[in-house]
């Protein structure tokens, strides 16, 4: 659930951006750009998790009966499923270093300008 919420969360930010873009200096433009590479980046490793470790943990799981922690650590589909894990855990935590990336560009930004007025 919470990887949907990322995923949202995530279009959600791009589309914001793209808005942004139209009203933006060049400088303001290679922030935006930058953050973009770095949330499409978070996006793909939140993916990667979700459409190719997940359901190997879960062939895994399912393997063994459904409890991964009923067979021994030497169990070779328990360590694949270790294996695994420990995968999913580097790849989260570079997405996690991807969005303290973004959090820093944004922080870069310049919001000293007065707000655009609206045209209709």
């Amino acid at each position: 659930v919470i990887n949907h919420l990322g995923f949202v969360s995530g279009f959600a930010f791009l589309g914001a951006s793209l808005l942004l873009w139209r009203v933006s200096g060049s400088r303001g433009r290679r922030l935006l750009l930058a953050e973009a590479v770095l949330v499409a980046a978070m996006l793909g490793t939140t993916a990667y998790v979700q459409l190719h470790i997940v359901p190997a943990m879960e062939r895994d799981r399912a393997a063994v009966g459904g409890d991964i922690t009923s067979v021994p650590t030497d169990n070779p589909t328990r360590a694949h499923f270790n294996a695994l894990h420990a995968t999913s855990e580097n790849v989260e935590g570079t997405g996690l270093l991807l969005g303290l990336g973004v959090v820093l560009l944004m922080a870069a930004e310049d919001t000293s300008r007065e707000a655009i007025p609206v045209t209709r």
